[in-house]
């Protein structure tokens, strides 16, 4: 028995947000014999059902980065773990004090509606990112948007500003969980998540093997991103698609791209398969 990891976005779907037909083929090959398949994604739940289709060949997927995991068939939230209502109000009061943009997102599962704080000089991808959701956004009020529990804040930065927005924070939020991914939408941001303390795509893999009697030497493990990181240490069986940051390139083994089908690359290594 056992359990494949995959993230989503540059790693199983191309560039167009499409699963290829070998990857397709490689999903269920792995369904039929009886492997576990669990998408990891950054998105949300509402953001990856609109690039995964009720019918799509997994049986888990892990979103929001780890803050929430649901059976994918019966579509049942069997895990979930919200930003507490008092981390909520003291991280709104450091990230407004310090004038650094957010983006607030209600808890799971309504996390795609979010109230957002401009700060100072947000970077176009935060306003290309309310065009893509504005029908889901309201401007932040302290009094209003801090008397409920939260997925997440999300802030996009210039690659020159999250070093010291890190910083900053990491010492300010020694309770929360702070994850760095490159931005899925222009590229050239870096965002800077908050969750719930011990939220990360590895502590979910890491929950949802135990759940199922799975070991880490049981497991597959591919990404693309820092984000993926936590989850590729945590497997034995760790893969990188080459469309990845060089610095992760380094770490893990490097397979094709994914817009040439490294996921179903890192799956045949796995497993050898000759097919």
């Amino acid at each position: 028995m056992k359990i494949v990891f995959t993230d989503l976005d540059g790693t199983l779907l191309n560039n167009d947000w499409v699963l290829s037909v070998q990857n397709r083929k490689s999903l269920i090959k792995l369904g039929q014999k009886k492997i576990i398949r669990v998408v990891v994604t950054g998105r949300s739940l509402y953001s990856a059902q609109k690039v995964l289709p009720p019918d799509f060949p997994i049986d888990y997927l892990i979103f929001s980065t780890g803050a929430g995991i649901m059976e994918y068939k019966t579509k049942e939230i069997v895990y979930m773990k919200n930003i507490s209502e008092d981390a909520v109000r003291i991280c709104s009061e450091n990230l407004v004090g310090l004038k650094i943009n957010f983006m607030l997102h209600r808890e799971i599962p309504v996390s795609h509606y979010f109230s957002y704080f401009q700060g100072n000089h947000p970077p176009d991808d935060f306003h290309h990112r309310l065009h893509l959701y504005g029908e889901f956004a309201e401007p932040f009020d302290f009094m209003l948007h801090t008397k409920h529990e939260a997925t997440q804040f999300l802030s996009i930065l210039s690659p020159a500003e999250f070093d010291k927005a890190y910083r900053e924070l990491d010492t300010k939020l020694d309770s929360l969980s702070i994850i760095k991914t490159t931005s899925p939408l222009l590229k050239t941001s870096i965002w800077l998540e908050i969750y719930a303390s011990g939220v990360s795509k590895g502590h979910a893999a890491d929950y949802l093997a135990n759940r199922l009697n799975f070991q880490p030497e049981d497991s597959m493990a591919i990404g693309n991103d820092f984000n993926d990181r936590e989850m590729l240490d945590w497997s034995r069986n760790s893969f990188i698609v080459a469309n990845a940051p060089q610095i992760l390139k380094d770490l893990y083994i490097p397979v094709s791209s994914n817009i040439n089908d490294g996921f179903s690359e890192a799956v045949r290594i796995w497993l050898d398969w000759n097919d």
